[in-house]
C-alpha cells in the first residue's frame, strides 16, 4: 500500500495507559465508538469521557478518575452489504450453468459478534494509570460468494487486529495531559479474489487483446488468496482536558502516529467451483511469498461539552465532537508478490495494486445524556455525520467508505453504589448506520481485474482491463453494544 510521506506525524510524549484489543475492521474503517456510553452519545464522548475508556477517546480525560476504575464493553455489529453487477460493454466469452453474474450478492456473514474491550485504569493524587485491550470497531470477516458477479473484487476478508498500551494522564481537577503509547497487532488477515489466469493472446493482435477479457467469468479463473500477518507496529494515542468553567469541558486528543503494518505471508490459489478445471499440482505456487503495507491514518479530535447542574449532581449534558482522519495515506494496496504460477506452464507472479486514492474524511457527533433518575438511571442520545474516504469510482466491497449518517440511544442503570463513592453501572446502547448507495458506471469505474500473467493493458490493445467494481453498492450497519462499569 502507498504511503504519502507528507502524512506521517512524528511520535511523541511519554508513558501511558491502555491495552487495546479486539477483531474487528471494516468499512470506513471504524464506525463510532468503543464503549458503551460513546456508543449511546453517537460517538459525542471525548470531552465527558469519565470512564476507564478515557485512554482510547481521550486521554488526557483520565485525570477525572479516582481509585480504581474497570471496564468491560462489548459490541455486537451487524454489517450488511448488496452489490449488484452492471451489464457491461464487453461481450462475455464464457457462461456457466446456475450463475446470473447481475444478480445481487449480499455479505453472506453480516453478524460480527467478537468486539470486546477492557479497560481499567487508577487514579492516586495527580496521576492516573490503566491498561486497556480493544479492536478497531466494525465488522471482522466478510464473505461473497465465489462465482457472484463481485468475484473479481473481493470473495473473502477476513482479519483480526489488535492494540495493546499502556497510558498516563496528569493534572488537576480542571486540566489534564495524558498519552497512550500503544502496539497495534495484525495476527491474521485473510483477503481473497478471483483472477483471470488467462494467458497472454498473440503480441499485436489487438482483436485477440480484446476477446481474452472476461467481464463475467472465465475458464481460467482461480481464487487467489493472501494470507498476512504482521505482529508489531508502534503508534500512540495524545490528550489534554481543560474546564475553563464549571459548566464547560474541552478536550482535544488524536492518534499522532499512523499505524504501519509490514505484514507479511504467502498466496494460495484454488478452483472455481463448478468453473476452473486445475489439477492440484497446477494450483501450486512455488517459492511464493507475499508484502503488503497497511496504514491506518493519524487522527484528531476535538470535544466541547456543555454540563447542566441539577443542584449537587449533573442533570445532563450536551457534546460536540468534531473527528478529523488522514485517510489519504491510502493510496493503493501494492502487494509485492513472488513465486512461479504453474496454470499454463510456468509463469512469474506478477505484483497486484488495487487503487484506492481515498481522502482525508472529517465527522462531526452530537450526543447528551440526562439523569432520568438521579444516581439511578440515565438515558442517552446521540448521531453523527462522517465523510467517506473513498472517490465514488474507486468505491470497494472490501472497505464500503461512503458517506453516513447514524442514530444512538441507550440506556445507564446503576447497580450498586457504595458509601465511600464506589459504583457498579449497567450500560446498553443500539446505534444504527445509514451508509449512502453508490452506483459506478463501468466507463467511471477504476477498480481492474486481476489478470496475473496476461496483465494490461499491455495485453488487452486499447483497454485497460475490464472494470471490476461497476454496479450499486448498499450498505449499512446495525450495534449492540453493552457494558459493565465498575468503580471502587
Amino acid at each position: 500500500m502507498r504511503v504519502k510521506a507528507t502524512r506521517i506525524a512524528g511520535f511523541a510524549l511519554t508513558l501511558p495507559l491502555l491495552i487495546a484489543g479486539g477483531e474487528a475492521w471494516a468499512s470506513g474503517l471504524e464506525i463510532p465508538e468503543q464503549g458503551a456510553r460513546s456508543v449511546a452519545r453517537g460517538g459525542a464522548f471525548s470531552a465527558r469521557a469519565d470512564d476507564a475508556s478515557a485512554g482510547i477517546h481521550s486521554p488526557g480525560a483520565l485525570v477525572k478518575l479516582d481509585g480504581l476504575n474497570l471496564l468491560y464493553s462489548h459490541n455486537l455489529v451487524w454489517h450488511f452489504a448488496t452489490f449488484t453487477r452492471a451489464e457491461s460493454a464487453l461481450p462475455p466469452t464464457d457462461t456457466y450453468e446456475g450463475q446470473d453474474p447481475l444478480a445481487p450478492v449480499e455479505n453472506e456473514t453480516p453478524f460480527f459478534g467478537l468486539g470486546a474491550s477492557f479497560a481499567a485504569a487508577y487514579g492516586v493524587d495527580d496521576w492516573t494509570f490503566g491498561v486497556s485491550v480493544y479492536g478497531p470497531n466494525s465488522t471482522g470477516h466478510v464473505q461473497y460468494p465465489v462465482t457472484g458477479g463481485q468475484r473479481y473484487m473481493l470473495t473473502e476478508l477476513d482479519s483480526l487486529m489488535l492494540f495493546y498500551g499502556a497510558s498516563v494522564a496528569w493534572g488537576t481537577e480542571d486540566f489534564g495531559v495524558g498519552a497512550t503509547f500503544q502496539a497495534a497487532s495484525l495476527p491474521r488477515m485473510r483477503y481473497s479474489l478471483v483472477a483471470d489466469g488467462v494467458t497472454a493472446p498473440v503480441p499485436g493482435d489487438d482483436e485477440a487483446a480484446v476477446d481474452s477479457l472476461s467481464p463475467y467469468a472465465s475458464s481460467w479463473d482461480v481464487e487467489a488468496t493472501l494470507n498476512l500477518k504482521d505482529d508489531f507496529a508502534p503508534t500512540g494515542i495524545l490528550g489534554v482536558w481543560w474546564r475553563p468553567t464549571p459548566a464547560i469541558e474541552i478536550a482535544l486528543s488524536g492518534r499522532v502516529v499512523p499505524v504501519i503494518f509490514e505484514a507479511e505471508g504467502d498466496i494460495e490459489l484454488a478452483n472455481v467451483p463448478g468453473q476452473s478445471p486445475f489439477t492440484d499440482a497446477q494450483l501450486e505456487v512455488p517459492g511464493n511469498s507475499a508484502k503488503l503495507e497497511i496504514p491506518l491514518p493519524p487522527t484528531a479530535r476535538l470535544g466541547v461539552r456543555y454540563v447542566h447542574d441539577g443542584g449537587g449532581y449533573e442533570l445532563f449534558d450536551v457534546e460536540l465532537d468534531v473527528v478529523y482522519e488522514a485517510y489519504s495515506i491510502i493510496d493503493a494496496f501494492d502487494a509485492d508478490l513472488e513465486g512461479s504460477i504453474l496454470l499454463a506452464g510456468g509463469a512469474p507472479v506478477q505484483d497486484v495494486s488495487i487503487a484506492k486514492r481515498w481522502r482525508d474524511t472529517f465527522s462531526v457527533r452530537l450526543g447528551g445524556t440526562w439523569a432520568a433518575v438521579p444516581d439511578r438511571l440515565k438515558l442517552s442520545l446521540g448521531g453523527y455525520f462522517e465523510q467517506g474516504a473513498s472517490h465514488p469510482h474507486y468505491t470497494h466491497l472490501d472497505f464500503i467508505t461512503v458517506d453516513r449518517l447514524g442514530a444512538a440511544g441507550g440506556v445507564e442503570l446503576r447497580l450498586w453504589s457504595g458509601e465511600e463513592g464506589g459504583a457498579l453501572d449497567l450500560i446498553i446502547a443500539y446505534a444504527h448506520t445509514f451508509q449512502e448507495d453508490r452506483e459506478v458506471a463501468e466507463v467511471d469505474g477504476k477498480v481492474i481485474q486481476q489478470r496475473p500473467i496476461a496483465q494490461c493493458p499491455a495485453d488487452c490493445g486499447d483497454y485497460t482491463g475490464v472494470v471490476a467494481n461497476a454496479g450499486t453498492f448498499e450498505s449499512s450497519f446495525d450495534l449492540l453494544s453493552f457494558a459493565i462499569s465498575a468503580s471502587f
